[in-house]
Formats: structure tokens, C-alpha cells, sequence
């Protein structure tokens, strides 16, 4: 059994005050399939040469990238966007906008983490343990220069042969208490990432997040691919993201990945005390 913390749009790790609920792995189905035919190693090197053989993205110290979010349910939808800003060595901070107006920034920082909610303008310190463990292990996925081997505790590869199709899978956990592992199938040819799995939980349910990464695309001077399209299903929501802009070793203030502020607030001047004159001064500089 496993345990898992549910966030509201996986991207942005909303993950404060959340409630920690049971999981169950069988979900993932992960079935037997073939012992692999290459290496843990081998395979994240292939990988790393079909969408960073410039070792760009691997070598670049900050990054910007932003992406809009459709999000579907019930037959209804709703666009959102979400900046991602990271800098090296492990600072991340994530932004969401509602209708171009920021709603909740998520920030992480040498182990410790903060969620702003710009509405009620309140700052709140993720709690430590598993929700900052979550930001950790995103956080970490997201640093160019890290791969599995380096971010998880244990990484299992094998494969499976389908009408000739190959697909490598690598099972990949942490190996922290309540949280399941993250899943990878990684395309035999092109050595793209073609799907993503773990486990979620709502409303006392167990479901499957499932995350497709699609339309793989050159960016920064055609050195770095990265899907410019991403769907995830869980439960009854879909949401379809795209990319919108992607920038590597971008100047950022060291106040980004500091506890966030109100967006009103403003840097207050003290004025210095104007001395009062005492009653004698006063009569003394009335004297001739």
C-alpha cells in the first residue's frame, strides 16, 4: 500500500493542506513485461541525445517556460496558465493565472517550501514530510542537470515487444513512505517519453493520473526538445496543456524563490524624525 497527496492541477503542486489519504499500487497495473535489453544508464543517455544533444538544456543554469492549461469536466472548460521559473541549483517557483491575473504561486527552495494564495494574499509553509517531498521530487525533475538515477532511490527498467513496437518502461521510486512510484514508457525508436503514471486520490477515491506528452518540438535555436503539447486525465477532468514559451539561462532576482509577498505590497520609506525644539532652545534663540 501506498499513500499519496492529491493536488488540484498536478503541475503547480498545490499540495498545502492537503489531506493524506491510502493508496493502492495495483493501480498502476504494472504487469511482467520483458527484461530490458540495455541499461538504466544506456537508456537515460539516448534519451538525453534525442532532446538535449547540445547538452544546452543539461548545462543551462535558469529557465522560463509558460503554458496554458485547458481544463475539462463535466462539459464545462476552463483556460488557465502556468509559469515555471527554475534556477539552479534547486529553486523552483510556479505561478498560476486565472483570466491573466494570478491566483496561487507555489515555491521551492533548498528543501523547504511556501504557497501563496494571492486572493486572501496569506503565505503558508508547506508542511514538511510528504508534501514537501513532492516539491522536492518535482522540483528535481524539472533540474536539467538531474536524471532518474539521481532522483530516485531505486530505478527498474524492462521492456515490452508489440507488433514490432518497442516500449521501455522505467519504474521509478522514491522511496519515501506514501508515495507511489512514477511510472515512465519511453518509445524504442525515438526515445521520447510517451506516458507518464502514478497514483491520485479525491473525495476518498483512488484513480490513476495519467500524463501524455506529445508534439515534441526544437526550441532555443533548435537544441532542446520538449512536448509542446501535454494531456492528463484524472478521474473525470482532462487537462490539455501547450506550450507557449521556453527560454534557458534567464536573469531572475534571488527574491522570486523567497516566501512570496502580496503582489500590492510596496517597499515603505521611513522618513526621519523631524527634532523638536525645546521650550529653553526657544528662548534662546530669542536672545539678541
Amino acid at each position: 500500500m501506498k499513500k499519496r497527496f492529491l493536488s488540484g492541477v498536478f503541475a503547480v503542486l498545490q499540495l498545502a493542506g492537503l489531506v493524506l489519504l491510502t493508496a493502492c499500487q495495483d493501480l498502476l497495473h504494472l504487469e511482467p513485461m520483458e527484461p530490458a535489453d540495455i541499461k538504466v544508464p544506456e537508456l537515460i543517455a539516448r534519451m538525453s541525445k534525442a532532446t538535449d544533444p547540445e547538452l544546452r538544456y543539461r548545462n543551462c543554469k535558469s529557465y522560463l517556460m509558460k503554458q496554458t492549461f485547458s481544463v475539462m469536466q463535466s462539459g464545462s472548460k476552463e483556460t488557465l496558465s502556468i509559469e515555471t521559473r527554475f534556477q539552479a541549483p534547486d529553486k523552483m517557483r510556479l505561478t498560476t493565472y486565472r483570466n491573466q491575473k494570478p491566483t496561487v504561486i507555489q515555491v521551492y527552495n533548498a528543501g523547504k517550501a511556501w504557497s501563496y494564495d494571492c486572493a486572501t494574499r496569506k503565505t503558508t509553509a508547506v508542511p514538511k514530510g510528504i508534501p514537501t517531498e513532492l516539491m522536492r521530487i518535482f522540483t528535481q525533475m524539472g533540474t536539467p542537470s538531474l536524471d532518474a538515477t539521481k532522483i530516485f532511490k531505486t530505478v527498474e527498467i524492462d521492456m515490452k515487444i508489440e507488433n514490432g513496437y518497442k516500449t521501455y518502461r522505467l519504474i521509478c521510486d522514491a522511496g519515501v513512505k506514501g508515495i507511489a512510484p512514477y511510472v515512465l514508457y519511453i518509445n524504442g525508436k525515438t526515445y521520447l517519453t510517451e506516458r507518464m503514471e502514478t497514483i491520485m486520490y479525491a473525495n476518498g477515491e483512488e484513480f490513476l493520473y495519467v500524463n501524455v506528452p506529445a508534439d515534441y518540438t526544437w526550441y532555443e535555436d533548435n537544441s532542446i526538445r520538449l512536448p509542446a503539447t501535454s494531456t492528463v486525465k484524472q478521474m473525470e477532468t482532462t487537462r490539455i496543456s501547450k506550450m507557449t514559451d521556453f527560454k534557458i539561462n534567464v536573469d531572475f532576482p534571488a527574491s522570486d524563490f523567497l516566501p512570496p509577498v502580496p503582489f500590492s505590497h510596496r517597499d515603505i520609506v521611513v522618513k526621519p524624525t523631524k527634532k523638536t525644539e525645546s521650550a529653553k532652545d526657544k528662548k534662546e534663540a530669542k536672545k539678541p
